[in-house]
């Protein structure tokens, strides 16, 4: 009779972990799953500095999709660079992919960065692939899922 309380318990226990929704950190990894399947490429990019009062940089972007899951946002860390390769200014910027809805669908967006550092001679763009916890914040991709406070 012990033995089969016992082996109850450690089934129900079982059931109860096997069935239990997902952390809120294990949504935030399926997003940065989904996040992992999109490519950015820098097709182009201008410093607009002398044609406005507040100087920016203009990116063109090709977007590929590598998966059925859909986002709203991808985030992508933007690099200013100068002529030895040292990064100047690095910020991410979201980009609306909400109308990205099959897999392999290829578009281009464009992106104002600002403020432009001056001195810039090159541009990277880069998904990051696993973002640091304490950034989650920057990443509107992870909004919905990512816990409160964070």
């Amino acid at each position: 009779m012990r033995t089969r309380a016992a082996f109850i318990a450690l089934l129900l226990a079982a059931t109860t972990i096997a069935c239990s929704p997902p952390s809120a950190e294990d949504l935030v990894m399926q997003v940065i799953v989904e996040r992992n399947n999109f490519e950015a490429n820098l097709s182009s990019w201008i410093d607009r500095d002398t044609d406005t009062a507040a100087p920016y940089l203009y990116l063109s972007v090709d977007v590929v999709k590598n998966t059925e899951a859909n986002l709203t946002r991808l985030t992508v860390l933007v690099q200013q660079i100068d002529a030895d390769g040292n990064v100047l200014d690095t910020q991410r910027v979201p980009i609306d992919v909400s109308d990205m809805d099959m897999r392999g669908l290829s578009k281009k967006y464009s992106l104002d960065v600002r403020p432009l550092a001056a001195g810039i001679e090159g541009v990277t763009l880069i998904i990051e692939p696993n973002p640091e916890r304490d950034t989650w914040g920057e990443f509107p991709e992870l909004d919905r899922v990512r816990p409160r406070g964070q």
